[in-house]
């Protein structure tokens, strides 16, 4: 057996709120061992990211830090702050998520890269430059673009200048914090596999925080479920992929569109006040009474694996079979003359670019499709092809090049003003990133409560009521109402945009990417959601998503995309 390079003992990751204090890891204790890679997985919200980021001490001095972190013989709790500094990156990488938000954007790729080398090995300029070259060549970019801004790369790409940041000084661990988290499926597969295969090759070992479970499943060695702030299971990860050993693994791998799509009532309770005894009893199928009183310990059973739960896996199993997925519900109906909500004709979105600008982007090439009233109709396609532009486009956040959009028998293709903003209302985005929609010096509860406003959706009496009922809709707790952006986590974000979108009651709704940031649960309620409201409302959907298997079940029809043509229809 491999000797482990990080022993977490009884972490416990606390801090104070207006609340009061929130217990993000609550008696948190694993190993990462030699040349392994180590999955942490679990629902968005539920401390995993916390957790990454308390290993290297990297939470703000307000974070209360209790347990025992070593990293082969060095207690890393006891570093003074300035050996603290040079140990971060050398010896212990890390890549968070959301690059775009990570990387400076007036320093280019190379630059940031070198910066690293420049204060950690002494490098002079040059010498350092030539070592970002590279690090930017060996994840698969040229060297060429070192000298290129964040804002001219990719997803994928950016994603890729992370790994080179994580793996520049080469460390015996490298975490990785969501590193393939809103890519399309082929550029996920390109990210994994990079990463994988450095990591094995320097011989290093990785912690692999995520919510994918297919993932998690593919690449880890070993497997850690994380919920509400606790571990409640480490095995193989064959294992537990295959035969879960806690209700909570099993529901998480049942909410997966290939696996059922099943959605779970309720959501990760408050890590203020957590509840009594085992901490999934209110969201577990399987429970009896003593799951409501007695805390269960993480148990090491006889096949070597962990789980902290009073009832043997026999037991749950064969109560659990009373799950049942989510509905398909008849689609909203209509008469045969107002069938056609949304028609789009030839749409063309061009860029200009170069000297003269003759240089032609065509991200929208010829595009003509129709959307009924009630239906979805599905856009897949990879990252780069014209999705989110043709969606932007539509809704005219982008002004057309050339083609007609007619919503509702009228053609908006020339509306302005106020004649524009009166489509608001009726027509409406999920964006992909919901931080780029919300303000980050506004709270949760004014962020809904915008657009009810600026609309005048309801009277000012009723605001409260219906800001409550918008986010209970989206399945997030009340006490996160009075919380900055920068407080929630990723998947948090992202239900409080779609909450400001389904205020306004809209018929027509483009949703570019919607769960892409969400855990498998989060999503299946998510989705679970948008398919209640389209059959209560009749809402019409162009649901754009690179996960085939979403977009399957979520639409009624499909179309293809590739280099900003639709080439097909199913």
């Amino acid at each position: 057996m491999s000797f482990p390079v990080l022993t977490v003992e009884d972490l416990n990751v606390s801090f104070k709120t207006s609340k009061g204090v929130v217990k993000a890891n609550e008696g948190v204790s694993l190993e990462v061992r030699e040349g392994e890679i180590l999955g942490l997985i679990g629902e968005t919200g539920c401390g995993k990211t916390t957790f990454g980021k308390a290993i290297l001490r990297l939470l703000s001095g307000k974070v209360k830090l209790e347990g025992k972190i070593v990293y082969r013989g060095t207690d890393i709790l006891a570093l003074p702050e300035k050996e603290m500094r040079r140990f971060r990156g050398k010896e212990i990488g890390i890549m968070l998520q959301n690059p775009s938000a990570c990387l400076n954007p007036v320093l280019s790729a190379g630059r940031q890269i070198a910066e690293i080398y420049r204060y950690h090995e002494g490098m002079g300029k040059k010498e350092a430059e030539k070592k970002a070259g590279e690090m930017l060549e060996l994840v698969g970019i040229s060297s060429l673009r070192k000298d290129d801004y964040p804002h001219q790369f990719s997803g994928g790409m950016l994603q890729r200048v992370m790994v080179a940041i994580g793996l520049a000084l080469r460390p015996g661990l490298l975490i990785a914090d969501e590193p393939t988290k809103g890519l399309d499926t082929d550029t996920k597969l390109q990210i994994a596999e990079l990463i994988v295969g450095l990591v094995r090759k320097e011989n290093a070992s990785m912690l692999l925080v995520t919510h994918d479970l297919e993932l998690a499943g593919r690449l880890a060695d070993r497997i850690a479920v994380m919920y509400a702030g606790e571990i409640v299971e480490i095995g193989k990860a064959e294992e537990v992929i295959s035969n879960p050993g806690h209700p909570y693994t099993c529901d998480l791998l049942h909410s997966l569109p290939g696996k059922g799509l099943k959605a779970v009532s309720g959501q990760i309770p408050s890590l203020v006040s957590p509840p009594s005894g085992c901490r999934y009893h209110p969201r577990c199928s399987c429970r009896f009474e003593a799951c409501l009183q007695v805390r269960p310990e993480l148990l090491k059973n006889e096949g070597g694996r962990f789980i902290r739960c009073l009832l043997s896996g026999k037991e749950w199993k064969t109560e659990n079979t009373a799950d049942s997925p989510i509905r398909e519900q008849p689609a909203f109906s209509c008469t045969e003359e107002d069938m056609a909500l949304l028609k789009v004709e030839n749409l063309r979105k061009y860029y200009y670019s170069g000297l003269f600008k003759k240089e032609v982007h065509r991200a929208v090439d010829g595009v003509s499709f129709e959307v009924e009233k009630g239906e979805t109709l599905g856009l897949v396609g990879r990252s780069g092809c014209g999705k989110s532009t043709l969606g932007r486009t539509v809704l005219r956040l982008l002004e057309p090049t050339s083609g007609r959009v007619l919503f509702d028998e009228q053609d908006i293709s020339g509306f302005k003003g106020s004649s524009l903003k009166s489509l608001g209302t009726r027509m409406q985005i999920i964006f992909q990133n919901p931080e780029s929609c919300l303000n980050p010096r506004m709270k949760v509860y004014d962020a809904v409560a915008e657009p009810l406003r600026l609309h005048r959706i309801c009277e000012r009496s009723e605001e409260r009521g219906r800001v409550r009922e918008l986010i209970e809709a989206v399945s997030l707790s009340e006490e996160l109402l009075f919380r900055y952006p920068r407080e929630l986590s990723g998947g948090q974000l992202q239900r409080v945009a779609i909450a400001r979108v389904l205020g306004m009651n809209p018929e027509f709704i483009v949703a570019d990417e919607p769960t892409s940031m969400l855990d498998p649960l989060v999503q299946a309620q998510i989705l679970s959601l948008l398919k209640n409201l389209q059959t209560e409302y009749g809402i019409s959907f162009l649901f754009i998503s690179h996960d085939m298997q979403v977009i399957e079940w979520m639409s009624d029809r499909i179309a293809f995309m590739e280099e900003g043509k639709i080439v097909g229809f199913r």
